[in-house]
């Protein structure tokens, strides 16, 4: 996967599915970096992972536009709500956040779910993380090079669940940034 360019990986998918994917994402972003994932058995049946080569936050969106998002957001839902209760992980990344400290903190949203409503919830509440990501970063370690939230389907919310700095890892327990050995 190239850090610049736009990619998606995927498993589990149908032909048809993965061309739609494929069309929305080439019609804003122009070429795509397409790989298909090798599953090895695994448990969880579908992948999608989708690396955007814009920084996450209000110009991505406008740069998707709300309508072609919507579109995105349903087809990944649909591809759950067919796969009925099987585990499905989507990972959507990007290079940054807008903003003067996550300029150059990479950015990765990824949840697994065998709920298609959970499912459902978890891609809604992609752009609502942009109101409050900026806030949680301010109490996040210094010099993160990467952020990684999970969808927290029992509170229908993304959370911090992990950063990476250049020494360590925190995991974010009881509102805190804390160093497991």
């Amino acid at each position: 996967m190239s850090a610049r360019g736009t990619y998606f990986g995927y498993s589990g998918t149908s032909i048809s599915e993965t061309e739609i994917i494929y069309d929305i994402l080439s019609s804003i972003l122009g070429p795509i970096e397409e790989e298909k994932i090798p599953t090895n058995d695994s448990w969880i049946h579908t992948i999608i992972e989708i690396h955007f080569p814009v920084l996450y936050g209000d110009d991505f969106f406008t740069l998707f536009t709300a309508d072609k998002w919507h579109k995105l957001k349903k087809v990944i839902a649909e591809i759950k709500k067919r796969r009925g209760k099987s585990q499905m992980k989507i990972e959507f990344s990007f290079p940054g956040v807008y903003g003067e400290r996550g300029a150059t903190t990479r950015l990765v949203l990824q949840t697994l779910e065998s709920d298609y409503k959970k499912l459902e919830r978890a891609l809604d509440r992609v752009e609502v993380l942009a109101e409050i990501i900026d806030s949680q970063m301010s109490k996040m370690p210094a010099e993160v090079l990467e952020m990684t939230y999970c969808f927290e389907s029992t509170h229908s919310r993304w959370r911090p669940d992990f950063v990476k700095t250049d020494k360590r890892i925190y995991y974010y327990t009881n509102n805190n940034w804390e160093v497991k050995d």
